[in-house]
């Protein structure tokens, strides 16, 4: 807007007067504004302006209960995450040579959930690697909270024994 308005006159014989002159204009734009529209300081007129509210008449909100955990079917500490499920080798003894193969289905930072062929007892230690693991990567002990048959498989809910690195968690999706 501002580049189509074009000074036809040379300003150099008015030179200070003309920027006096832009410069209250400027000003009294800025005062007309701030007394119509108000300004967020304050300003405006008495009837815009809020009174402080006291302290009766503002409403109190009630903190919502938590629920309990008796009511709470989520008794997990931390999130349960799935994804693709994962291969792991599955040792009831502990040794290498005897073990059964089974899936991570999903996993959390205190357990996973397993899908395998067999039942196994509750309460049992059991121990796991996934099978991409390295070979050297020492086994995880894992205490069986729960066995529940789905289909032809099992689905052990397991607590791990004692808490991992991030690291080995990874290897398990």
């Amino acid at each position: 807007m501002l580049a189509a308005v074009t000074w036809k006159m040379n300003p150099s014989p008015y030179g200070s007067g003309a920027f006096l002159v832009i410069l209250v204009l400027a000003g009294l734009t800025f005062f007309v504004v701030q007394f119509v529209l108000g300004s967020s300081h304050g300003g405006g007129s008495p009837a815009r302006r809020r009174k402080p509210a006291s302290p009766g008449s503002i409403p109190t909100m009630k903190r919502p209960k938590r629920p309990s955990p008796a009511n709470n079917r989520e008794k997990r500490a931390s999130l349960r995450r799935s994804g693709n499920p994962v291969k792991v080798l599955v040792s009831q003894t502990g040794s290498e040579g005897e073990h059964f193969k089974g899936l991570a289905v999903n996993r959390s930072r205190g357990g996973l959930c397993l899908s395998v062929d067999r039942p196994v007892d509750a309460g049992q230690v059991i121990h796991v690697r996934a099978a991409h693991a390295p070979d050297d990567l020492p086994w995880v002990e894992l205490r069986v909270k729960r066995c529940q048959t789905n289909g032809e498989r099992w689905r052990l809910g397991c607590q791990f024994v004692a808490e991992l690195p991030w690291s080995v968690l990874l290897l398990f999706g």
